[in-house]
């Protein structure tokens, strides 16, 4: 059935053309393009391609179109995905969302999805927000519990320090790494935890890009990518290496988004030395370090569509207002006479 390489070796590519299928089957029958059901499926036929060897810009699209989705579904998205899902809840959103290539929509989404670390700082963060973190890690309580709590502070602060850059607040991205580095030193790990290595080199590499040490970022984006069959492998048994069940990690977005942030201020990383690790992904890297250019229909439709959820927004806000207005004194009872 299929008519393409993997990229990876041993994986069933019928296997990957009737999941393909059946995603395609599935976003066909909804009416609305950006319909928040079909984030799930645009992010896992991007997978799916990427490791099928489908062509880059195909990959990126769908990654567009799943930040599209996402755009202010902030709320249900949060209900849907618990605290205890982090990466799905508060990360992959802002990372697939810099990969879209629109740079209005990225700002967006970052701004929704994103946690500012100065609020936590300063205890001013909402009740819901405070009780959030704390199931992801009790540093802001003044306490890590254990290596799983310490791995949450490390995912946590990489968050805020992603959305941060996706916004040009890079003095909140740096204040992020600092915070890691200051707990880095007062948490000592008997051995590490691979949670808190991968985000420590994400925090690095975010301060490597702000401070435009461009070597030491590719370096770590070569590392980073250099995990990621290992580790796909590690989890999985053979059979499902070869049929993944669900949605597989083929692309790990989190060290491209780089990439695609450098294209975005128009400062292009100079990939003439590239680190062996990043060759087979050449055509992606060259692809992001183009700007995209949508067509004047798809530019119009993404404005019109933007207009119309902000317009569904404000009509919500004021149904919810209405419905918890006070009475109005005319509508009181008027008071017992004696």
């Amino acid at each position: 059935m299929s008519s393409f390489t993997t990229r990876y070796e041993g994986v069933d590519s019928d296997h990957l053309a009737w999941m393909l299928v059946a995603i395609d089957g599935r976003l066909a029958n909804r009416m609305d393009e950006v319909d928040y059901r079909s984030y799930e499926d645009y992010y896992q036929r991007a997978q799916l391609r990427y490791g099928a060897g489908f062509p880059a810009f195909e990959v990126l699209d769908d990654l567009w179109e799943a930040g599209r989705c996402l755009r202010f579904q902030e709320s249900l998205h949060l209900t849907k995905v618990p605290p205890e899902r982090f990466r799905p809840r508060r990360i992959q959103p802002v990372e697939v969302a810099i990969l879209g290539g629109e740079d209005r929509l990225m700002r967006q989404v970052a701004e929704g999805y994103g946690i500012p670390i100065s609020p936590l700082l300063a205890d001013m963060a909402t009740p819901e927000l405070k009780t959030e973190i704390r199931q992801v890690t009790g540093f802001f309580d003044g306490q890590v519990r254990d290596p799983l709590d310490f791995a949450g502070l490390a995912a946590l602060l990489y968050s805020s320090a992603l959305a941060a850059l996706a916004r040009d607040f890079d003095d909140e991205a740096l204040l992020a790494v600092r915070i890691f580095r200051q707990a880095q030193r007062e948490v000592h790990l008997r051995e590490p935890h691979p949670v808190v290595t991968r985000y420590a080199r994400l925090l690095g590499m975010i301060e490597a890009f702000v401070k435009g040490q461009d070597d030491k970022l590719l370096q770590g984006m070569a590392d980073a990518v250099a995990e990621v069959e290992p580790t796909l492998r590690a989890g999985m048994t053979d059979e499902q290496w070869v049929k993944p069940p669900g949605t597989p990690n083929y692309l790990d977005c989190s060290p491209f988004c780089f990439m695609a942030l450098a294209t975005y201020r128009e400062r292009p990383l100079d990939l003439a030395a590239w680190p062996v690790e990043l060759a087979a992904h050449r055509e992606l890297l060259e692809t992001l370090g183009t700007p995209i250019e949508r067509s004047p229909q798809e530019e119009a439709a993404a404005r019109a569509r933007v207009s119309e959820l902000l317009g569904q927004t404000v009509e919500l806000q004021q149904e919810l207002m209405q419905r918890h207005e006070p009475d109005t004194p005319e509508e009181l009872p008027e008071p017992p006479t004696k």
